[in-house]
């Protein structure tokens, strides 16, 4: 393959391009930027000036249109005016980008868990990557609920998102590491879990 490296958009694009397709094919562990830089015939280094490390390399091809992506889902928090229109915002939060994100395979997002609990992987790169937490759409959502008081406001809106956050971690890594597991049956177990969550939460605030 060979570069115009006058044109660095383009590059890195080409970068990105090969990188997304060996994460995908060879698996995370098994591609390195050496081997990147292989099968683009350019040198090591020259990835490097693009990418300071496969961290980044890895979410920004894997994540390469996530941000855009996330902005174009529009959640209409004016119109959540019940307790079913707040499940169905926070579940949609959840769902929609793993719907649309096809090549996000079960055996992908395993090699996610493992690398996210094992390494600082995610701590290199979170500080560009707060949007992956889908956190402003969380509170967004969170705060109209507070305000149409279907949801108490002696909860920190915060303690709200983290203990939703902990809960559909633990069904998506329950619906990736059950390879027979569909992925409605994930959407139908969160559900399930963040309405008794919601309901126990209400039945605290009033007792």
């Amino acid at each position: 393959m060979s570069f115009d490296f006058s044109d660095k958009d383009k590059v890195r694009k080409s970068i990105m391009s090969v990188s997304k397709d060996m994460f995908l094919n060879d698996g995370i562990e098994k591609t390195s930027i050496r081997k990147i830089a292989k099968k683009l015939g350019i040198a090591p280094s020259t990835i490097y000036k693009y990418f300071p490390s496969k961290a980044h390399l890895l979410l920004d091809s894997i994540f390469s249109d996530y941000e855009e992506f996330v902005e174009s889902i529009g959640i209409d928090v004016d119109s959540i005016n019940n307790f079913t229109d707040v499940l169905n915002a926070i579940i949609e939060a959840f769902i929609t980008f793993y719907r649309q994100q096809k090549h996000l395979n079960k055996s992908i997002l395993r090699e996610f868990f493992f690398i996210e609990f094992s390494t600082d992987l995610f701590e290199k790169v979170k500080g560009k990557y707060k949007i992956l937490s889908r956190k402003q759409h969380l509170e967004d959502i969170i705060e109209r609920a507070k305000e149409l008081n279907i949801l108490s406001s002696e909860v920190l809106t915060k303690d709200y998102i983290s203990e939703i956050k902990n809960i559909e971690k633990y069904h998506m890594i329950k619906f990736v590491f059950r390879e027979e597991m569909i992925f409605g049956e994930y959407e139908k177990d969160l559900r399930a879990s963040l309405e008794v969550f919601f309901v126990n939460k209400l039945i605290d605030s009033k007792s």
